[in-house]
């Protein structure tokens, strides 16, 4: 059996499921992971990983003539707007082919008008005619593309190894020292002047307590946040950590903080939160993340916010503060929550479902 799995980019969480997928499927299959384009610039960091079970190769310049020299018996398919999604998809119908779409995660309608939205929906009914099934990133997505298609649909997240994660040792809170995160992009949609506004907040709250807060990301707002910690006398406070050479190396800033500020206004599905969770971070995250509202249960392995009820996780923050013992009970149960999220778990998931259908 021979699959083909086409991908927009080389990103390390896919090139693991494509390899860990192989492994799971009858023995003699083959794998070919099929990269589009390169590393963006601000990913360049993850590095082009690679597995030695599967072959990567570039996209093809004439995808008929690529698929007839394979010939695949499956091919996955990385988003319905991908170029050379149609052809492929052509190909597949008329050679018996099994075609899967990878349709990423859920069809953002943050600020969208009406007529967008369904018109986005319309062009994702067509995509999906003919094909043998859909990959949703996350519960959300898969109930919101269930609607839209009459194909079988099931949920694989982002997901990669998360053994070094878990292997990790979670830094001790004993009430007098605490450390924030917040990792990601500065962006608007990414709220994290938001996130920065709590960790001020739960520093005046806790007066004896020395807290500190890590920033791991760069973009618009980078100008604006220097300024706003500078002006609101919290510099001194704040440390930064960025620049990162690899993938590996990005997993470093877990072993120095005890929460996760995940707090977005929307969002897709947040490979950030299963590796926070993993490292033994209690993530206080919000509703509009998939990853938050998959993986979170409140109070219990997380703190599950609404963005428009700022007291309340302020006050959800202060009482695990305030409870040593029930705050690292849940960032023990975050660890083993998240196993299930994992990549092992979700190529058996794939490779039943794509065998079935």
């Amino acid at each position: 059996m021979k699959i083909i799995y086409f991908t927009r980019i080389q990103s390390p969480f896919i090139v693991e499921l494509a390899g860990q997928l192989q492994r799971e499927m009858p023995v003699g299959t083959s794998l070919i992971l099929n990269v589009a384009n390169s590393l963006p610039p601000e990913r360049a960091h993850w590095g082009n990983k690679v597995m030695s079970n599967i072959t990567i190769e570039n996209y093809p310049s004439d995808m008929a003539h690529y698929l007839d020299g394979h010939n695949p018996d499956i091919i996955i398919f990385t988003g319905y707007r991908a170029k050379g999604y149609n052809k492929a998809k052509k190909w597949a119908v008329n050679n018996k082919c099994k075609f899967f779409m990878y349709a990423c995660e859920k069809l953002i309608e943050y600020k969208k008008s009406d007529l967008f939205v369904w018109l986005k929906y319309q062009i994702y009914k067509r995509k999906t005619r003919n094909v043998n099934g859909v990959m949703a990133c996350g519960n959300r997505a898969l109930a919101l593309y269930q609607k839209y298609t009459d194909v079988p649909v099931i949920n694989i997240p982002y997901t990669f190894d998360m053994t070094r994660l878990l292997n990790y040792n979670m830094l001790p809170f004993d009430g007098k020292e605490l450390v924030f995160l917040i990792s990601g992009r500065l962006e608007p949609f990414r709220n994290p002047i938001y996130s920065i506004t709590v960790f001020e907040e739960i520093k005046k709250r806790f007066p004896n307590i020395n807290m500190k807060l890590i920033i791991s990301g760069k973009g618009s707002l980078y100008d604006t946040i220097i300024k706003m910690i500078d002006e609101d006398g919290i510099s001194k406070d704040v440390s930064w950590m960025n620049d990162f050479e690899s993938w590996d190396e990005i997993h470093e800033i877990y072993k120095k903080a005890h929460i996760l500020l995940c707090l977005q206004d929307y969002g897709g599905w947040g490979l950030i939160v299963q590796e926070a969770m993993a490292a033994g971070l209690l993530v206080v995250g919000s509703s509009g993340i998939d990853a938050v509202d998959q993986l979170v249960v409140d109070g219990h392995n997380g703190i599950y916010c609404n963005l428009k009820d700022y007291s309340s996780i302020i006050d959800s923050i202060t009482e695990m503060v305030n409870n040593p013992e029930s705050f690292n009970k849940a960032r023990r149960s975050a660890r083993e929550c998240v196993k299930y999220a994992d990549v092992f778990f979700y190529a058996k998931r794939l490779a039943r479902f794509i065998q079935k259908y």
